[in-house]
């Protein structure tokens, strides 16, 4: 049985597969962690997401695809255990 969190209107299945976000909706999961830790959780991630997003260019490298063939490359890629986890892969059908 996969757990569920509600958070106002937005519940998160966690065992479902989300294709798209509501930007107007807050997380479930940032929700849940606010209301646990307080306001000093989103100075605390906002602080470590522009850490992050400053030093990734030193180890992270992002691939553009598109297509069929592509999609399916980058698939097997992960499966077979080829797929650098220092690398990004962005595709579109």
């Amino acid at each position: 049985m996969a757990t569920v969190m509600t958070a106002r209107e937005h519940t998160l299945d966690k065992g479902k597969v989300h294709h798209q976000w509501d930007k107007s909706i807050p997380p479930a999961i940032e929700m849940e962690s606010i209301a646990v830790e307080g306001s000093g959780y989103v100075d605390r991630y906002n602080k470590s997401e522009e850490r992050f997003a400053r030093e990734a260019g030193s180890w992270l490298s992002i691939r553009h695809g598109q297509g069929p063939s592509e999609i399916l490359a980058a698939f097997r890629a992960l499966l077979s255990g080829a797929q650098s986890p220092s690398t990004g892969v962005i595709l579109h059908p």
